[in-house]
């Protein structure tokens, strides 16, 4: 049973961890805001001013970097607590990954509020969900 609880939790972290990296890529590598940025700024990228957009693309690589943290970090520990089972590690790791999807709720939730854009709130709102989900498995897993 512990072996199948450690199973799940890790399928649920890779796919968080997975989906992190890959929204890590597009970010570093954005050449201009991202659509729902558009959106709610009410403007197209060419008529942001160059200083302006150089800011923009500093912020979205800042971003890519959490992503690229969280994607590490959730793909990297349930292949870590396999083989080196830590207590510590084994909810410290998923809870630090927690902060940031939370925070990227928060913050996407408030431009959504605020501009009517259709951010991605709902996607960080489901990560969130689905490492608590994993932070509860990884628990019960560790008590039996």
């Amino acid at each position: 049973m512990q072996r199948l609880l450690q199973l799940i939790s890790a399928c649920i972290y890779l796919s968080v961890g997975i989906t992190s990296l890959m929204m890590a890529t597009k970010n570093i590598l954005a050449r201009s805001f991202l659509p729902f940025h558009a959106a709610a700024s009410g403007n197209s990228w060419d008529s942001v001013d160059d200083g302006l957009q150089a800011v923009i693309l500093a912020i979205l690589r800042i971003s890519g970097l959490g992503f690229l943290v969280v994607g590490l970090q959730l793909t990297l520990f349930p292949i870590v607590n396999f083989f080196v089972p830590l207590p510590f590690v084994l909810v410290i790791s998923p809870v630090l990954s927690l902060t940031y999807c939370f925070g990227l709720f928060i913050v996407n939730y408030r431009l959504h509020l605020q501009t009517g854009a259709a951010t991605p709130w709902k996607g960080s709102l489901y990560a969130v969900a689905l490492i608590a989900i994993g932070i509860v498995i990884s628990i019960v897993e560790n008590h039996l």
